[in-house]
């Protein structure tokens, strides 16, 4: 990624192997035809780029099978996937920057993009935020989690070698203006002040019983202490689902909002199986390892902003012989 700015938008090498990793070291051989014709289409990229005024003359006598308008996030991953599968791909875009709506910035470029002028100098529009370019703005902010979807898509492409992520330190609640950590282990349930003495109890053994439950194991549909009920999750809707439960509201707020991730209260209508499902993706999200250690929130998040996912399916389309020019 080295050499091609603070966006690197030319980039479309993988990411090197962290350093401090032994490397093994193998004989060169030849570079095969598909590699030419990678390497052919990356320069022609780069030549199309470089902002060449008769821009239409570098392809002629190219011929392709599919062209692409656009790179936002859909955009890019399609050309990825038609490059992989053996056509010829045209992708461009009438912006300096992939990702179109997905797309990440430093503060200055942020600026720039809706038009505004930066400060003389470079300096940060307010210093109290630093160095414009020690952080990135997403313009469409978004969390992935560690065994959701989109996670699932990167490892499945191989899209995740050409980005760089980190862990997200935590995960939080704002309840009576303060912040509180969201409980990750039973100890935690038990001290946690989002939840009512009195619910602390009822609300363990809600948590234990949807991180048992299994959809085709009809023995974990089994609920209660005394009386025993199963729990049709199907037919069941969230209303009825949290009645049984007995939970008070700000255990349901936690449950729902802070666990399920839902933003509204929408999950009252919704199949009561929905909800387990999502509070289950959040455990499974913050289990990492064969020995399924927790780590401190379900959440991944690129170094450079989520404007990295485009990208990154931008340089597979390079490396699988796709051309990507800018400003077209």
């Amino acid at each position: 990624q080295a050499g091609c700015g603070t966006r690197r938008r030319c980039s479309t090498r993988p990411v090197g192997p962290p350093t401090g990793r032994r490397l093994a070291v193998e004989r060169v051989h030849p570079p095969s035809a598909g590699m030419l014709s990678a390497l052919a289409a990356l320069i022609l990229a780069s030549s199309v780029s470089s902002g060449s005024q008769d821009w239409k003359s570098a392809f002629k006598g190219q011929q392709y099978d599919v062209i692409v308008l656009g790179t936002g996030m859909k955009e890019c991953l399609l050309s990825t996937l038609l490059c992989k599968s053996g056509r010829r791909v045209l992708q461009l875009d009438r912006n300096p920057h992939y990702g179109s709506m997905s797309a990440s910035f430093p503060q200055d470029e942020m600026l720039q993009a809706f038009g505004k002028e930066a400060p003389a100098g470079g300096g940060a529009p307010d210093s109290a935020l630093g160095n414009p370019k020690s952080f990135h703005l997403d313009l469409t902010p978004k969390f992935m989690m560690m065994k959701g979807k989109l996670a699932k898509v990167l490892l499945d492409t191989g899209a995740h070698r050409h980005m760089q992520f980190g862990p997200v330190m935590g995960s939080f609640i704002m309840r009576n203006g303060e912040l509180h950590s969201i409980p990750v282990s039973a100890r935690e349930v038990t001290t946690s002040p989002l939840m009512a003495i009195q619910d602390k109890l009822q609300a363990s053994r809600f948590f234990a019983w949807v991180n048992r439950y299994k959809p085709d194991d009809p023995s974990t549909h089994v609920a209660g202490m005394m009386k025993k009920t199963t729990l049709n999750l199907q037919q069941m809707s969230g209303a009825a689902f949290l009645q049984y439960w007995q939970l008070h509201q700000p255990t349901i707020e936690l449950a729902m909002h802070g666990v399920a991730l839902y933003e509204d209260d929408s999950y009252l209508a919704h199949p009561a199986s929905e909800l387990v499902r999502r509070m289950q993706l959040y455990r499974d999200s913050m289990q990492t390892g064969t020995k399924g250690d927790l780590q401190a929130s379900p959440f991944l998040y690129p170094f450079y902003g989520m404007g990295e996912l485009p990208q990154a399916f931008a340089r597979m389309t390079g490396v699988y012989g796709g051309v990507t020019p800018l400003e077209r």
